[in-house]
């Protein structure tokens, strides 16, 4: 474990010294938006093991499931399950 938090440190490190180079910041802060955008999926890769187990754990517990009620074709489920049942019902009387 420490061996894992001694590498995210130096992994940080490096972001820092990265985002105190000059260079970042010519041209209209394009390198350093590239180099955000690159430093934000790889920290949310890194520390998924962190925020991913709660934000399953959130989605899960307090958002509402969807059902056919919410659904914005729900009539055409209902027409589909007719039709199935109808299928079903002509295929038994042969």
């Amino acid at each position: 474990m420490d061996q894992v938090i001694n590498t995210l440190a130096d992994l940080w490190l490096k972001d820092v010294h990265q985002f105190s180079q000059p260079w970042m910041y010519y041209w209209l802060f394009i390198p350093a938006i590239i180099y955000l955008i690159i430093y934000i999926i790889k920290w949310s890769v890194l520390t998924f093991p962190l925020w991913g187990p709660i934000a399953i754990y959130v989605n899960i517990m307090f958002f509402k499931k969807n059902s056919c009620n919410d659904c914005p074709f729900k009539d055409e489920f209902i027409k589909d399950e007719i039709f199935s049942d109808l299928l079903i019902e002509s295929e038994n009387k042969e």
